[in-house]
């Protein structure tokens, strides 16, 4: 008799535990929904405080941590992001859906390890599953994993016979730098599918690669005439328009890819160079800002930004774009050469010849860094050490050293 009211208890015991785990699940779920609504209407800011709520009451709600995520990533807040994926992971480790999302913000992180390790863990939970392997090869392509995409791609093809895969196989190969094979792929894509878009702007910048300007714009034309709203044919018909010098094209080309409102951080980069190459210095600096507003972490956006400001005076501005580029980038010779010369212009030689020895360490055949230090070494009057790393530039093809090189190296 002990024992069956024991048994009873403990029955009695797990069933309150239980309703009261159910309630906290269903005020949870409230406070999701809450947050589900904030997101459509894109009050990111309100959508993060309702999930984190609906965490606090119920620390084992996996999808709040996931949705969470999603809202940090809309505010790029990729360290947060990272940090509720790998909480939702810990709760839920089988669902890939997981992975293949914190995969894509290491990415953006630049831990191409880390997302590599996620999208072989994605494979590994669901080996059978082709859309699974399809996307885990479109990360490896991002990442610049040209043969471990290639290999999903054909492992997907395999069992699929998916003909859009030869598209994705094109853009593989265009990245790896074999236009022929990536040529080869859009004759297949066009044997099926002549009116795509995607594959006459493939085709585009294949043309661009070799400098066949005239075969690539008629072909990002093409891209244009299939689908009026593809902004990145545009984007890239601008980009020839510009190299064949039609800057007004090129500019219009450019307002209307804005106006579609897709990648807008390239559009204002883009039309920030064409700015620039006809003068105004002042309008291409708006243009890099807007692009840098869309996304902040743009190192060409932030180096074409540090060296106009650096040019117009404003040399704090470009200091500090040039130190977030180097925690960006820290392997980057350029950054550093950058950085060099806005310490040149504070009389910091120090500082400058210790960038310009760094850059050095990362790329051995800088010509223009040696030229840099040599001038720095000039400045702190170590006449000597500064004419050798002239003669080193001179030696390395930097024709500006030699003059220098006249005017102080009479030794």
């Amino acid at each position: 008799m002990r024992t069956f009211r024991a048994v009873i208890f403990c029955l009695l015991i797990l069933q309150s535990k239980t309703h009261a785990q159910t309630t906290q699940r269903e005020e949870a779920n409230r406070l999701m929904q809450a947050g589900d609504m904030q997101m459509r209407s894109g009050s990111w800011d309100q959508a993060i405080n309702n999930y984190s709520k609906a965490i606090l009451t119920d620390m084992a709600y996996a999808e709040a941590y996931m949705k969470r995520a999603i809202a940090y990533e809309k505010t790029s807040r990729i360290k947060e992001a990272i940090i509720d994926y790998n909480k939702a992971i810990e709760l839920n480790p089988y669902t890939t859906y997981l992975y293949d999302k914190r995969a894509k913000l290491k990415m953006v992180a630049l831990d191409y390890k880390g997302a590599a390790n996620d999208l072989n863990e994605s494979i590994r939970l669901n080996p059978n599953d082709m859309e699974v392997r399809e996307t885990v090869g479109e990360g490896y392509m991002i990442m610049g994993y040209y043969k471990n995409a290639l290999a999903q791609f054909d492992t997907v093809y395999a069992v699929t016979s998916d003909e859009k895969l030869f598209l994705k196989r094109a853009l593989v190969h265009f990245l790896d730098g074999n236009m022929k094979d990536a040529s080869n792929e859009l004759d297949s894509v066009f044997k099926y599918d002549n009116v795509s878009a995607e594959a006459y702007d493939i085709k585009g910048l294949i043309f661009l690669n070799e400098k066949k300007y005239t075969d690539a714009l008629t072909a990002f034309s093409e891209a244009i005439i299939i689908d009026d709203s593809y902004a990145i044919a545009y984007y890239n018909r601008a980009t020839v328009h510009r190299l064949m010098g039609n800057k007004n094209l090129a500019g219009a080309d450019l307002s209307k890819a804005l106006s579609l409102g897709k990648d807008l951080a390239y559009v204002y980069y883009a039309r920030a160079i064409i700015k620039k190459e006809m003068g105004d210095m002042q309008g291409s600096l708006v243009e890099y800002n807007l692009a840098l507003q869309y996304n902040e972490n743009f190192e060409d956006a932030l180096y074409n930004r540090a060296f106009l400001q650096n040019m117009l005076g404003s040399a704090n501005d470009a200091l500090a774009d040039a130190n977030k580029l180097i925690k960006l980038n820290p392997s980057n010779a350029s950054n550093y050469n950058l950085r060099g010369n806005i310490h040149l212009i504070f009389f910091r030689y120090e500082d400058a010849y210790n960038d310009y020895d760094k850059a050095i360490s990362y790329d051995s055949n800088f010509a223009e860094a040696y030229y840099n230090r040599g001038l720095s070494l000039i400045m702190m009057n170590r006449l000597q050490m500064g004419c050798m790393d002239l003669d080193r530039s001179i030696n390395l093809g930097y024709a500006p050293a030699q003059p220098v090189k006249q005017a102080f190296c009479k030794y």
